[in-house]
């Protein structure tokens, strides 16, 4: 098997991905998800740091591909063309490969139909899904519901995976200093006849960063705290919902909640990385108003 090291990253598009991965000819590798967003085809409550052993099939197909008589001949075609101007929102896609002991590095951004491209992609995707049961250091979200004196109180928790303490920032003082951000979302489901399905928003709630900086400054929240997986748990209430998105809860079925928060999360070396999370949605009719 020939040696190669890659770093694959994705980012870009709306919601935000940002996907990274970095996998060495011995079957180790390391991904770093920066939204719960970051692995297309796939409902994330989760991001941060994951790691671990790619299995030998895929390991094995990536090694034939880059071992084929064709390989050098894709490569050099790719490190020539140029991806040209793109839409604003369209996701950028970079390959650094060090191969046959020279460093390339790839756009593959206007290369959706590349059949070598594709079938590279496929296999990286393969490993970025199995790395995601993997995490190392990694926040996971949860939103819930409660009623309070016919108010609904919605409410977000984070938890701590991996086995690495996660350090958590809700305030990052480095210029411009940032707050963290946190809404709550309501919406129906559309269900498509072929499979599949899209989200109609119905309402939302965008919590001002003014409410997370007053509890900072009158001590009830820290700015930064650590979470150790699996049992530290940071909870976090959310103004009651307006008016409107209640009436909506009394009127309406078949609705779905979720939560969303975004926050910074100390990796290697100290260094603060932007994370946004959203939880798994849930059916209203699923939960307890207590």
């Amino acid at each position: 098997m020939p040696d190669f090291e890659l770093h694959y990253s994705v980012f870009g598009g709306y919601p935000v991905i940002e996907a990274s991965l970095t996998v060495a000819s011995n079957d180790q590798a390391e991904m770093f998800l920066g939204s719960s967003w970051s692995l297309p085809g796939e409902e994330l409550d989760h991001a941060g740091w994951f790691g671990g052993p790619i299995p030998a099939e895929v390991m094995t197909d990536l090694s034939q591909m880059f071992a084929a008589p064709a390989a050098r001949e894709n490569i050099l075609r790719l490190q020539a063309a140029q991806a040209g101007k793109l839409p604003f929102d369209a996701l950028v896609r970079i390959l650094r490969l060090v191969w046959e002991g020279k460093e390339f590095k790839l756009d593959l951004s206007a290369s959706a139909s590349d059949a070598w491209v594709s079938q590279l992609e496929e296999l990286l995707r393969r490993a970025m899904s199995i790395l995601n049961g993997c995490p190392r250091l990694a926040l996971r979200l949860h939103a819930g519901l409660r009623q309070e004196d016919k108010a609904f109180m919605p409410s977000i928790q984070v938890t701590g995976l991996g086995a690495q303490a996660a350090q958590v920032l809700l305030y990052d003082p480095s210029p411009p200093a940032q707050l963290c951000t946190a809404s709550f979302s309501l919406e129906a489901r559309i269900d498509f006849p072929g499979g599949g399905c899209a989200w109609n928003p119905k309402s939302m709630l965008q919590v001002p960063s003014r409410h997370w900086l007053n509890l900072i400054e009158q001590g009830h929240l820290p700015a930064q705290m650590t979470l150790a997986a699996p049992h530290n748990i940071l909870q976090l209430s959310l103004p009651a919902l307006a008016q409107p998105a209640q009436a909506k809860l009394a009127q309406e079925t078949g609705l779905f909640f979720s939560g969303a928060l975004t926050l910074w999360l100390s990796g290697a070396h100290n260094k603060r990385h932007k994370v946004s999370l959203q939880s798994l949605r849930k059916p209203l009719a699923e939960i307890s108003m207590q």
